[in-house]
């Protein structure tokens, strides 16, 4: 497995901003992390070889293979973002916006609704909510609304107000049920490079 800052390097760059070519520095401009962090994350895609570092005193990420293929031989390094699920009875803070789970299967397959909303949210945001005291009651049992705290920001790569798909894919890939399954593969096809 590889750590959360480089799984979201990679599926930004799958579905929102090609990185390749771009310096450490310009990279931590579209994402959420530390100049640090992005170094690490880069140094952990290296050794997983989805990479390639150019340069010494001002790096550079190099990604050698297209996306579809980048894709493939990322999987096995990807984890699900779920970290944890909570409930929540108390009023939502505005901070939730991306729906998860079920919600976003379903706008995004055949795959019928639940009226329970799902969130998602970054488990370091969710952290700060609470100390502000923003989210007051959270039950791991029952509740309203569920709310996925992820390893990564699911608000940048965000589609709609829904989260991106290959997040979505990665919660579900190891699913049992054979028409979930059959339908995460035909969501999948929504993305036109996964067919080079």
């Amino acid at each position: 497995r590889i750590q959360p800052a480089a799984q979201c390097l990679v599926l930004f760059h799958l579905q929102k901003q090609n990185l390749s070519g771009l310096g450490f520095r310009q990279i931590a401009d579209y994402l959420p992390y530390s100049y640090l962090t992005i170094t690490r994350a880069v140094d952990d895609l290296t050794e997983a070889g989805l990479c390639e570092i150019e340069g010494t005193k001002e790096k550079t990420i190099f990604f050698t293979s297209n996306k579809a293929e980048l894709w493939k031989n990322a999987l096995g390094w990807f984890s699900n973002p779920v970290k944890k699920r909570v409930f929540i009875n108390d009023d939502l803070p505005g901070h939730l916006t991306v729906k998860t789970n079920i919600n976003a299967l379903s706008h995004f397959t055949q795959i019928n609704d639940e009226r329970k909303p799902f969130f998602a949210i970054w488990e370091k945001k969710f952290r700060e909510l609470k100390k502000k005291g923003k989210i007051k009651i959270s039950s791991q049992y029952d509740g309203e609304v569920v709310v996925e705290q992820w390893s990564y920001d699911p608000e940048i790569l965000s589609d709609q107000g829904f989260v991106d798909i290959l997040s979505l894919y990665l919660i579900y890939r190891e699913e049992t049920d054979d028409r979930v399954n059959l339908e995460i593969n035909q969501m999948l096809k929504r993305l036109p490079w996964l067919e080079e």
